[in-house]
């Protein structure tokens, strides 16, 4: 019995050997590897009238579809409460669930700029709170960039973070409801909200 079953055996990992040639001899070489987006990359972009792609992505398996796909962008984006964890707004979604998911889109992710959003209550109190929640971001989250709410309403806390991150940080940028800013002064899309130089 033994005999039969060690046959059987060789003989089904001769044939999958066989299969598994003929694929990689008929199978083309996977493109090469975009680099890396940077907000630079955005810039120069808009500079030349080119189109800026961005999509939402919340788990490891979109984030990969996504990066794939060639998207200038990812947001990781407060839309998870009611797209992933079944609430009714987006006000329920707490800031470690959002890193949780930032996580997990970082993992997918090898060439997209990636957002996390803000979600509500993780700025609004005071600009230091904001700075801090924008660091867990980058820090635990391992995103590049944040987007937060409220344009003109905003803008002090969102020159505070840009100018407080490009101290002390390597560059990431802030970016609100309208636009893209990289520290101290870059306007990357929308209107130009006036971020305070260094």
């Amino acid at each position: 019995m033994f005999k039969s079953l060690s046959a059987r055996v060789d003989g089904s990992t001769r044939v999958l050997q066989r299969v598994c040639a003929r694929l990689s001899t008929t199978t083309a070489a996977a493109p090469p590897l975009s680099p890396k987006k940077t907000v630079v990359d955005l810039q120069k972009m808009k500079k030349h009238g080119e189109k800026i792609t961005m999509v939402t992505a919340y788990t490891f398996p979109s984030a990969v579809h996504v990066d794939s796909a060639g998207i200038d962008v990812i947001l990781v984006g407060d839309s998870v409460a009611m797209v992933e964890l079944g609430f009714n707004t987006t006000l329920p979604v707490t800031l470690d669930q959002m890193l949780y998911h930032c996580k997990s889109v970082a993992r997918g992710a090898s060439r997209s700029l990636l957002v996390g959003d803000m979600p509500f209550g993780t700025y609004e109190v005071s600009e230091q709170v904001a700075y801090d929640n924008a660091i867990r971001f980058l820090k635990e989250g391992s995103m590049e960039a944040v987007k937060l709410e409220g344009g003109r309403m905003r803008a002090k806390t969102v020159q505070y973070v840009g100018r407080r991150s490009s101290a002390q940080l390597p560059p990431f940028f802030v970016f609100d409801f309208v636009s893209l800013f990289f520290p101290p002064y870059l306007t990357i899309l929308g209107r130009l909200c006036a971020v305070a130089s260094r």
